[in-house]
């Protein structure tokens, strides 16, 4: 055989890896521990580990050897080749196949390939700080999925979830329908609507995500880090309906900020959240947000390798924020909502209707609730005032357990006042209905005197 010739070929960049991974066993390289795929963790604390930190374990020269794909864009020293055209996108497919069970995978040719660590990132986010009550596995919407589908995928894998994903481009719908076959819990759906984003209707979602086009035109975007040379001297690839939109990110996730003003258009009842490439959206959104007293808000940001992102979420419920609390008493029904009434009228806790400058001594007025027993055993606490929190409250034998009660449908002014309101009792109804703080003590300690006088006398 020609020595030229064979120096180019696969077959001697095969020989060439092979070589190279016998002189490291030789060298008694270390082998990294990890499991080849997701599947083989035996606790539910390790797995979690390994995809928080999933970007700082891969192991390229273990994908190498698993890998035949992966190796076609390896050099002569059995390292992956950056500089290669496709190199990213089949070390993602490697990735998604041996560490996570995720096969066939393809996102297509000069399509947005996915950086797992960032999209693992995002999905940790949504469970641990916004949903981190529900036990049971979240219903998610991923607005504009995009060919790769990333998101579901994972998110299916990782966490069990189910996922309606939508998509507007029909060649990335094609894909994405593809990418998601087989599994279950994803469908994925053709929407018409870019921007603003089409909803589908019928799905109770505990969130939806996106992760929106970055740029407002080829100019905006090539002067943009992410539209620039890489080190390697690569350029991202990505189609224009992945990377642009009138207006950016910023304007895109307005769109989606504005869905919730809107009768007309169905909205996500539980968390809406978005990724943002730039800071300077972020914070524009961030001020959007604080100007809003119909919404409660989350933020946060990541930073992997050179590549920062934030993250954005809002929601309207906030039940979704305000945590039931419980605490020891025991008393009769009767007795409970008689005290549930005498707390519910004291303006430093609650807002109530005015009825004239006289006040006795705790500040009660005009009661602004009102409070039934229901035939299921719930003591329900209406307010007058949307300002104030709706309570539900339930009794065992020992001990009282408050839930904020919510409406989707009441369209509240300020569900922060609510959220605010909730607390303040949160704080203040155990002492004051099992009459154990500081004003009940001090009432003892002065019943107790008067009757030491009355005594003496």
């Amino acid at each position: 055989t020609n020595l030229p010739e064979l120096t180019g070929s696969l077959l001697w960049r095969e020989i060439s890896f092979f070589l190279t991974k016998k002189k490291m066993a030789a060298s008694s390289a270390v082998v990294s521990p990890r499991p080849a795929t997701i599947d083989q963790f035996s606790s539910t604390a390790e797995k979690e580990g390994w995809l928080r930190d999933y970007g700082l374990r891969i192991d390229w020269a273990e994908l190498l050897t698993l890998d035949a794909e992966l190796r076609k864009y390896s050099d002569d020293d059995g390292v992956v080749d950056w500089t290669l055209p496709g190199s990213r996108r089949a070390a993602t497919a490697a990735c998604l196949k041996w560490h996570f069970g995720i096969a066939p995978w393809s996102c297509g040719a000069g399509r947005l390939v996915p950086v797992l660590p960032n999209r693992l990132a995002y999905l940790t986010w949504i469970r641990d700080e916004l949903c981190p009550r529900l036990k049971r596995p979240l219903r998610g919407l991923d607005v504009g999925a995009g060919a790769s589908c990333v998101y579901p995928l994972l998110g299916a894998k990782c966490y069990g979830w189910s996922f309606v994903a939508t998509e507007s481009d029909d060649e990335a719908f094609r894909l994405a329908t593809a990418n998601a076959e087989g599994v279950p819990t994803i469908r994925v759906v053709k929407v018409e609507s870019k921007i603003p984003p089409e909803i589908p209707r019928g799905g109770d979602f505990d969130f939806s995500m996106c992760n929106p086009p970055f740029f407002s035109d080829d100019e905006d975007r090539f002067g943009a880090c992410g539209g620039s040379e890489r080190p390697d001297g690569q350029r991202a690839t990505a189609s224009r309906t992945e990377t642009l939109v009138d207006g950016g990110d910023l304007a895109f996730v307005r769109s989606l900020l504005l869905l919730d003003d809107d009768d007309d258009h169905q909205r996500v009842r539980g968390w809406t959240t978005s990724l943002l490439g730039r800071k300077s959206s972020y914070d524009a959104i961030l001020a959007d947000l604080k100007d809003r007293e119909t919404v409660v808000w989350r933020s946060s940001s990541f930073t992997l390798g050179r590549t920062s992102r934030w993250l954005v979420a809002w929601t309207g419920d906030p039940t979704l924020v305000c945590d039931a609390f419980h605490f020891t008493v025991t008393l009769e029904t009767r007795a409970l909502i008689d005290r549930l009434r005498d707390f519910l009228t004291m303006k430093k806790y609650v807002v109530v209707k005015a009825t004239g400058d006289d006040k006795d001594e705790d500040d009660k007025d005009e009661a602004d609730y009102d409070v039934v027993a229901g035939e299921d055993g719930i003591v329900r606490a209406r307010s007058k005032s949307k300002a104030n929190a709706d309570l539900d409250v339930t009794q065992t034998a020992s001990s009282v357990n408050v839930a904020l009660a919510f409406e989707d449908d009441r369209r509240t002014p300020s569900v922060r006042a609510i959220v605010a309101s909730f607390n303040k009792f949160r704080d203040a109804m155990p002492g004051e209905i099992a009459r154990t703080n500081r004003r009940w003590r001090r009432k003892r300690l002065k019943g107790d005197s008067s009757s030491s006088e009355t005594a003496a006398s």
